[in-house]
């Protein structure tokens, strides 16, 4: 739905809960965006507490011939922005959206400080790579460190998120900060800007996730 829902428990006892993050944008019928990861886990609720659901969506793509702005999967996908319009017919991919479930009301990066309300999350998945020769699926979400592509501008790959922080990103990328969403951060994926007037280039967005 893009959007919060709220699951209110009926009667007290143990609930299994099973999530799955989204899947990463794929621009390429060669290449894949990395795949969600998949989680299970039983816990006791009460009657009446109420449960707050965010899903996953499937990360998007922007074509910078003729397209500005951002895309991300909702709610945490590594977003890629657009800048300006360019020549270059060029897809990037942002990544996949985690699923969780908390017993608080907010995105996983609002609950940074009330992490013990988060009660499961899958990660989402890379988007894919597919530009000047440079092709790579996107990375898997799940495990105890998430996966990498193979492959990236310069050489210089990106890292999977681990338990105790966001991935990194890999290439020639415009800007290093968090507040273009480069690096992952607690609960964002990492993404980037493409602004291509200044030789920058961009890779695949992350899948968002729990780091």
């Amino acid at each position: 739905t893009g959007s919060e829902q709220v699951f209110t428990v009926p009667v007290s006892g143990i609930y299994k809960l099973e999530t799955w993050g989204a899947q990463g944008a794929t621009d390429s019928d060669a290449y894949r965006g990395g795949y969600g990861a998949y989680s299970i886990g039983s816990t006791n609720l009460l009657k009446n507490v109420k449960l707050y659901i965010y899903t996953g969506e499937n990360g998007k793509n922007i074509n910078i011939l003729g397209e500005t702005g951002t895309v991300y999967g909702f709610p945490n996908g590594g977003a890629v922005t657009s800048k300006k319009n360019s020549n270059y017919n060029i897809t990037f991919s942002s990544g996949g959206g985690s699923t969780h479930i908390s017993t608080e009301t907010g995105t996983i990066s609002k609950l940074v400080d009330n992490k013990n309300a988060i009660l499961i999350v899958s990660s989402g998945g890379g988007g894919s790579c597919n530009w000047w020769n440079i092709n790579a699926n996107g990375g898997d979400g799940g495990g105890i460190i998430g996966s990498t592509t193979s492959l990236n501008f310069n050489g210089v790959n990106p890292t999977g998120g681990t338990q105790i922080a966001g991935g990194l990103g890999g290439g020639n990328l415009d800007g290093h900060s968090a507040d273009k969403w480069l690096n992952g951060i607690y609960g964002i994926g990492g993404g980037t800007t493409a602004t291509l007037d200044s030789g920058s280039n961009v890779s695949g967005g992350g899948g968002g996730g729990f780091y």
